[in-house]
């Protein structure tokens, strides 16, 4: 009904009448056709970007919204997903809680490899289009067939920023409580979720913990596994007597995620050895 008889299917309303935008103005999808993906090679990329700052409040489907955004404003074309609703095939390691800062984010993405690209000049690309806050750091290719970030995940470090009042004294009673949970072999704590009450041993859970009383910080190491990770707030609250309030107050940055006890900006750069990250390829 666009450019013929009125349907009266109340979309419109009086005169105003729904108009779509000439093929030549409209913005492309980005992603590769069918008839392209019998003939494009696959590559599988891997970036690593941090969230910081007004970035922290974006939820995990803004933030994937806006680096698939900003990767197909770089001109790379997304491989998608089959069925009857396709999507990009972008893959991230976790879901980050809203608020909390990053500088250690990992996604993996699947778009049809170009002749040759610079690196640098992609990166520079997509940071232009993100949002303040989002920033990519770097990128690697992937192995076809390597498992996803999510299987691949070991271990995520945190940051932790006490309050800079903090008195000798109550550093030294921080110290002595850590020192007591790094000595026990379980440490089991109850609280309360999504309306039922969770028991949880927390111990394993903590790889590493550390007090610099210079800089009034704590490092935290946590593991990963099928079922999720420690919250760096129920280290502070269980483990170290802060209440709820003042722990959700403290700024948390989470440093860097580690996969199978290397991180994963470790990878090799050129894994399938076709020489497009480095200019060298055909």
């Amino acid at each position: 009904c666009r450019k013929g008889k009125c349907l009266d299917c109340g979309a419109c309303s009086g005169d105003i009448r729904i108009v779509t935008a000439p093929d030549a103005v409209k913005e492309t999808s980005g992603g590769v056709t069918a008839e392209e993906r019998e003939r494009s090679e696959e590559l599988r990329l891997r970036f690593k970007f941090t969230k910081e700052g007004p970035a922290r409040f974006l939820s995990h489907l803004e933030t994937s919204a806006a680096l698939v955004r900003a990767i197909r404003r770089s001109g790379l074309r997304f491989f998608h997903s089959q069925g009857f609703h396709p999507h990009p095939k972008v893959s991230f390691a976790l879901a980050t809680p809203v608020g909390l800062e990053s500088r250690g984010e990992y996604v993996d993405i699947s778009v049809a490899a170009p002749h040759v690209f610079s690196p640098e000049d992609l990166i520079a690309t997509i940071n232009a289009a993100l949002p303040k806050g989002l920033a990519v750091q770097s990128l690697c290719e992937i192995a076809s067939g390597e498992g996803s970030l999510a299987e691949r995940i070991a271990q995520m470090n945190y940051l932790i920023e006490l309050p800079g009042d903090l008195t000798e004294k109550s550093l030294d009673l921080l110290e002595e409580k850590m020192l007591d949970f790094l000595k026990r072999r379980e440490f089991v704590i109850t609280k309360e979720r999504k309306g039922k009450t969770v028991i949880r041993d927390i111990r394993p859970s903590v790889l590493e913990l550390s007090l610099n009383r210079e800089a009034k910080a704590l490092s935290l190491g946590v593991s990963v596994s099928g079922g999720g990770s420690l919250r760096a707030t129920d280290l502070m609250e269980h483990v170290l007597g802060w209440d709820e309030k003042a722990a959700s107050l403290l700024r948390i940055i989470k440093t860097d995620t580690f996969f199978g006890g290397l991180p994963a900006s470790a990878a090799r750069k050129d894994a399938s050895g076709t020489g497009l990250l480095d200019g060298q390829g055909a």
